[in-house]
């Protein structure tokens, strides 16, 4: 289903990216700029425009975001400013690349701030949410100045508060003693930190249970480090269940309404065949976005893989309904060929196959070299469908 999401997720991680998502009841009424921005956002994803993102951004709001709180000397500020742009561009790069299908779900106020949430799909498989925050910028205008990547659960800001943290020690040993709290801890486990993102790059993922285990016990329960532990006892699932079990309880202990715990452990529940725990999940993640289609879709692949008369039904009403509040979500639609291949309705077939062609403009293949389609290529229905196609029609 989202068989890049884990790599996502860490580079989103090591490589300073993202996250902000407040929860409050809907504001009625999004202003016309708020849609507007919204839409040039969308625009610039699609076109992975990254300069175009970053031209919507209020890089100083940001600056001021991730800065707040250390009292850094004024020649590394400015010297962070200085190759601040270079950080920025790092990002809206990794975002632009994330977002090949980039649906605005909805946009709200919450105290005086925009929130605009996209739903991100991947062309090589993968689910994500970023939920942008908006604000006017010193000149009065709409910008945007953090976003939430919902499956690494944490502000941009963060992310690379973390970074500055790192370079105003590196610049001044004695800030140290001028920190506090989670500063203070994290400059004191720089070392070790660094090395446990060294392991996750090298695929080391036991080495990367083991350096969580030497973290102290307030580490241990940073949501960062935790989401490297799940994601790295995710790999070894095979070879040690318990030691996933044991990950993923923890983090759900620790972070129950966070939707980084669903997104992280949706593949793992299907793996594992446990389709009420993963329905439960895109309840929780329906709660999040207030409502996202693409959930109907999944929710409908949990009763489907679980099989029998009376859960294909409710995977077909679940597909169905999907499209009827997102007309155009192909994943909706390939969901219902497949489940017709499955239950061998070619009829059906052939009337999806139409509609995905007329009305989402896909061209489809040559089926009869697709061995999904074996049994529908044999049937009358398939002999009247091709009947009706032109001879130029290229790939699903």
């Amino acid at each position: 289903m989202r068989k890049t999401l884990a790599s996502t997720a860490i580079a989103a991680i090591i490589a300073l990216v993202l996250a902000c998502f407040a929860r409050a009841d809907d504001q009625p009424g999004p202003s016309d700029e708020a849609v507007s921005l919204a839409r040039q956002l969308s625009d610039a994803v699609r076109r992975e425009d990254a300069a175009a993102v970053e031209d919507l951004l209020d890089t100083d709001a940001l600056f001021n975001r991730l800065s707040a709180g250390v009292k850094a000397s004024a020649g590394f500020q400015a010297g962070f400013r200085r190759t601040f742009p270079a950080h920025v561009h790092e990002i809206t790069g990794a975002i632009v690349k994330a977002g090949s299908d980039y649906h605005l779900l909805r946009v709200r106020q919450v105290n005086g701030e925009w929130y605009i949430l996209f739903r991100v799909l991947q062309k090589g498989g993968g689910m994500n949410y970023h939920d942008w925050i908006a604000a006017k910028d010193q000149q009065g205008n709409l910008k945007l100045q953090d976003v939430y990547v919902a499956i690494s659960g944490e502000l941009i800001s963060q992310s690379m508060h973390r970074v500055y943290v790192q370079g105003a020690l590196a610049a001044n040993p004695g800030l140290l003693d001028r920190l506090s709290g989670k500063d203070k801890e994290l400059a004191a486990n720089l070392k070790s930190m660094a090395g446990i993102a060294q392991d996750w790059k090298k695929a080391q993922y036991q080495q990367v249970l083991n350096d969580y285990k030497a973290f102290p016990a307030s580490l241990q329960e940073d949501k960062n480090y935790m989401v490297l532990r799940l994601l790295a006892a995710e790999k070894l699932l095979k070879q040690s269940p318990q030691e996933y079990s044991a990950a993923m309880a923890d983090y759900k202990r620790l972070f129950p309404a966070d939707p980084s715990v669903d997104l992280d452990c949706m593949d793992a529940l299907f793996e594992t065949k446990e389709f009420a725990d993963a329905r439960q999940s895109i309840d929780r993640l329906e709660t999040f976005t207030g409502g996202d289609p693409y959930l109907l879709v999944l929710r409908g692949n949990t009763y489907k893989l679980e099989g029998g008369n009376d859960n294909l039904l409710l995977a077909k009403q679940s597909y169905q309904k999907a499209l009827e509040e997102e007309p155009g979500l192909a994943k909706a639609y390939w969901a219902l060929v497949s489940l017709s291949l499955e239950t061998q309705h070619y009829d059906e077939t052939a009337a999806l196959l139409t509609q995905i062609r007329q009305k989402l403009h896909i061209k489809i293949n040559d089926l009869t070299k697709l061995p999904t389609y074996a049994g529908f290529v044999k049937s009358d229905a398939y002999k009247k469908w091709i009947a009706n196609q032109t001879a130029d029609t290229p790939a699903q």
